[in-house]
């Protein structure tokens, strides 16, 4: 009886851990599958932008043109929804940025709306897409292998912060620098993601906070004039934690 009854018990125990190397083997496969549909979806936009080179000379580099070049004309066939570009040099960061009528629709889905776990870069459904309100936002998820906005989170670092102080963004109608001046972690719960603001005050004490809790420091002082775009994503740092990057939208002559 008793051997019948380890025989058993080990059946079961072999069943269990055979059971849970499948479920990791698929695990580990469904995400691979979807960096490897990201990759392809990227490569795709990828023929739809130039982004610029530096020209070397043997007494200096020369910067070209900073901001990439966007066919939208291409991107609107492929989705209405376009509205711009983001660029920052030397990250992943560059991709088309989409905007609807809620902020649960690009999560999982991808730029062609066919569903994908990487999402697409969104602009805040209650901002206007010309990027003229006081504070705009911007989400993207924070994935693994550092594509979408899982870049975002490095400027937790002063030199990482340093050598990549500005961003480019695209829309259909103007160009603009983005200026970094601030980025931490923080919870879904914070004040970060305000969009609307009573008066200049309370702007203002909003900014004033944003730099106070920075994890970088910067000479960039923003003003209650100024335009502030804020790139959200996921922080692995705390529970539910998010990761959030402020600059300056500059526009500059097309």
């Amino acid at each position: 009886m008793k051997k019948k009854l380890k025989a058993v018990l080990y059946y079961v125990v072999l069943f269990l851990l055979v059971g849970v190397f499948l479920f990791s083997a698929w695990m580990m496969y469904s995400e691979i599958r979807v960096y490897e549909q990201e990759k392809k979806a990227n490569e795709e936009l990828n023929q739809y932008v130039s982004v610029p080179e530096s020209v070397q000379t043997q007494e200096q580099t020369i910067q070209k043109d900073p901001f990439p070049v966007v066919d939208f004309d291409s991107l609107l066939s492929i989705n209405k929804d376009c509205i711009g570009w983001i660029y920052i040099p030397d990250t992943n960061v560059n991709y088309p940025i989409v905007q609807t009528t809620n902020n649960d629709y690009y999560l999982k889905r991808l730029f062609d709306r066919k569903w994908g776990n990487s999402g697409t870069i969104f602009l805040d459904a209650e901002n206007d897409s010309s990027f003229t309100d006081r504070h705009s936002i911007l989400y993207g998820h924070h994935m693994k292998n550092k594509t979408m906005f899982g870049n975002v989170e490095d400027y937790e670092r002063q030199e990482y912060a340093e050598e990549r102080p500005v961003g480019y963004l695209v829309t259909l109608d103007a160009r603009y620098e983005i200026h970094f001046f601030a980025g931490y972690v923080t919870d879904a719960l914070n004040d970060c993601w305000t969009l609307d603001f009573m008066n200049d005050t309370d702007f203002e004490v909003w900014l004033n906070n944003s730099k106070e809790r920075s994890a970088f420091e910067s000479e960039i002082t923003p003003d209650v004039s100024d335009h502030i775009i804020t790139l959200s994503t996921c922080s692995y740092d705390i529970a539910d934690g998010r990761f959030v990057l402020l600059g300056i939208l500059v526009e500059k002559e097309s």
